[in-house]
């Protein structure tokens, strides 16, 4: 059992804790998206399943062959292990090529202050661009750009 009671948050509470740090999108849902400075969609959201909690995510913009498929498990199993709150899936896209969704999620307490938000987002849009540079450093573009 909690030691305190998780309770939904507002969609406008977050709306505006959003709106301090930029550009975004909503659907009035409770989910938005922005672009970061490295030009990463970053998505934000209110889970409808679990409506104490609050997600972000990113997916890494470059896609591989199944060829790298073991390589690419060992860095995101080494990831996960390290990767202080974030969370790292692969999955194959329609093409058959391997895809990396990396995620956040936080569960909010009854009480949570708008600053305690704010901070969850700061560390969000921090950590998840960390991560999905740590991917790209791993796996150079042999193009020289992220496709």
């Amino acid at each position: 059992m909690l030691a305190h009671q998780v309770v939904p948050i507002e969609v406008g509470r977050l709306r505006a804790a959003l709106a301090a740090h930029g550009t975004w999108f909503g659907d009035g849902a409770g989910r938005f998206v922005t672009e970061t400075e490295e030009g990463l969609a970053l998505h934000a959201e209110l889970d409808a399943v679990r409506p104490a909690a609050l997600v972000f995510r990113c997916r890494w913009p470059r896609r591989l062959s199944v060829d790298h498929q073991a390589r690419l498990r060992d860095v995101l199993d080494a990831a996960n292990r390290t990767s202080d709150g974030v969370k790292l899936a692969l999955s194959i896209d329609d093409r058959g090529r391997l895809a990396v969704v990396a995620e956040i999620s936080h569960w909010l307490q009854a009480g949570v202050s708008d600053r305690q938000l704010t901070l969850l987002l700061e560390a969000a849009l921090a950590r998840l661009p960390r991560v999905i540079a740590h991917l790209d450093a791993a796996f150079p573009d042999p193009f020289g750009a992220s496709a």
